[in-house]
């Protein structure tokens, strides 16, 4: 109640006068009268003939009627979820909700094995209040960070959950880990992770020409094949084909289109080295491509990307795969897919960003806060009020990104027709990390796994989304401003009655938009599993 009455949440308000209640009781238990006020020593008298144990159950059922009154009597809100969902799946979203509660709830331990069981038995207290994990995670999903939802999202790995769930990960006979490096010509040096799941043999192996070539899937940021065992090893089982899944880096660390590159190198290395570096030994490999979700989306683009590859390209003479199957994928991220061209131009009609309030430009600035969904930033501060993540050079970077030679990185990458080069950031990346190195922080993906000091997992945690890319794209022209195509085609077209206003400058024209869009216009509202947010 501190926090409403002072007018702003605040969980270390909320804190302080759960603290204060507890010690004001414990003062009171302590020195007051043990008979109570006047009143209560009537009570008393009254309810000697009554056990302890009795007197506890009837004031918890009483508390417990209090806090549902509004159920008793039919006043309470209706239930959105009434007919949304299978008696069965309704089931699974019950017991999903409150892992994923509380895992999110243990995210901020350090140390991994405390944080591994706590996350379990925080788990099992929202499998009975389920109502309060609805509302822990509606509070992170407002907000969602990289951290919750890598945490929330690749539970399966937990070594608890892992021991109970064993019998849906049969034991194959191989079960791989491949480190391939980048095909001649690349302009990446950063090695490939790749995961080989087969239910025969080594010998089987060299003779069979067919492979299934997988991209997990994990909303772009989140989950690597150790997380989707389950259905691979059925996949290698019930077909007997050898699946190779591939172990991308993920966003925001490694941003678009940077793990579309990686998957069409792991295809090229296959294809041309016709399945050898994975232990196959026929003349020509067939590909059935498969993704889900995110990874149907990367697959996508990389077919794409190969169909319309030029003649001097490398992928140009690869064979195609013989079989693609998508599973739910994600496909359409433009503005278009939930709102419409009308809505856009309004949106997009607006001045230049230099015109604007601070508070305004601040709170679009997606990049610059730890949840992308925040509207004011997020990380904490030290006493002196400097931010922890970062100091002054928030201040160079906006000075730096106002010069004409720099764009912003997902501007230069939607931008078609431009070749790029490799980064002086992931060479220097790729000089520093040793193999022993690299595959430590590729066995999970995220990195998240492992007992980091307190000091150091801090600093990690209040990065913004810009501060954690490892990979920028290199600039590709001096000269040339940004492109942005679905801009120019939503613009009304001019008149050419119209009067033609004086040529604007390069900061009037630069319009302000946003940086998030949503795959669907309709879909995951009320959702359990995927919230709006999310």
């Amino acid at each position: 109640m501190i926090d409403h009455l002072l007018g702003r949440p605040s969980p270390s308000w909320r804190r302080t006068q759960v603290i204060l209640v507890l010690l004001f009781w414990a003062w009171r238990l302590r020195s007051g009268d043990p008979g109570g006020p006047t009143g209560v020593k009537q009570l008393n008298n009254r309810f000697k003939r009554f056990t302890p144990w009795q007197i506890s159950v009837t004031l918890l059922t009483c508390l417990y009627g209090i806090r549902h009154w509004d159920t008793l009597i039919g006043l309470a809100a209706p239930e959105p979820l009434a007919r949304l969902y299978s008696r069965g799946f309704y089931r699974a979203t019950w017991i999903n909700t409150a892992l994923d509660a509380g895992f999110a709830t243990a995210a901020p331990i350090p140390l991994k094995w405390l944080r591994d069981l706590l996350s379990v038995l925080f788990s099992g207290y929202y499998l009975i209040y389920a109502s309060e994990a609805d509302e822990k995670l509606r509070r992170y999903r407002a907000v969602p960070t990289v951290e919750v939802l890598r945490l929330t999202w690749e539970k399966t790995t937990n070594p608890i959950i892992e021991f109970f769930t064993r019998t849906h990960r049969p034991t194959i006979p191989i079960k791989r880990k491949f480190i391939f490096p980048r095909p001649s010509g690349s302009k990446y040096t950063k090695p490939i992770t790749c995961w080989l799941y087969s239910a025969r043999s080594d010998l089987e192996l060299v003779r069979t020409k067919n492979l299934i070539l997988d991209v997990p899937g994990g909303g772009f940021i989140a989950m690597s094949p150790l997380h989707h065992e389950e259905r691979i090893i059925q996949w290698t089982i019930k077909t007997g084909i050898p699946v190779l899944s591939i172990d991308y880096c993920k966003a925001p660390e490694y941003p678009f289109p940077y793990a579309i590159h990686e998957c069409m190198d792991v295809y090229r290395v296959i294809q041309e080295s016709k399945g050898r570096v994975i232990g196959m030994g026929r003349d020509m490999v067939d590909i059935v491509l498969t993704g889900d979700s995110a990874g149907a989306n990367l697959s996508a683009a990389m077919i794409i990307s190969i169909l319309e590859s030029t003649p001097d390209s490398p992928f140009h003479s690869l064979r195609l795969p013989v079989g693609i199957i998508w599973l739910y994928a994600a496909l359409d991220f433009n503005f278009t897919s939930w709102m419409s061209p009308e809505n856009l131009r309004i949106m997009r009609r607006g001045n230049s960003p230099s015109n604007l309030p601070d508070g305004i430009v601040e709170a679009k600035s997606h990049l610059d806060h730890k949840s992308p969904l925040s509207v004011f930033d997020d990380r904490v501060k030290h006493h002196d009020g400097e931010i922890t993540s970062r100091g002054m050079k928030r201040k160079f970077r906006k000075s730096m990104a106002n010069l004409p030679t720099m764009v912003a990185t997902w501007k230069r990458a939607l931008t078609p027709g431009v070749e790029r080069s490799l980064s002086d950031v992931e060479l220097k990346l790729t000089e520093a990390e040793s193999p022993n190195t690299f595959d430590d922080n590729r066995g999970g993906s995220t990195g998240l796994g492992k007992d980091l000091p307190s000091s150091h997992s801090s600093v990690e945690n209040e990065k913004s989304l810009g501060e954690r890319v490892l990979f920028h794209e290199e600039e590709f022209s001096k000269f040339e401003p940004s492109v942005d195509i679905e801009q120019d085609y939503l613009m009304p077209a001019k008149s050419n009655d119209a009067e033609v206003p004086p040529s604007p400058t390069r900061a009037q024209r630069k319009a302000f938009g946003t940086h998030l869009t949503m795959t669907s216009r309709t879909g995951f509202f009320n959702d359990r599993i995927i919230s709006p947010s999310m």
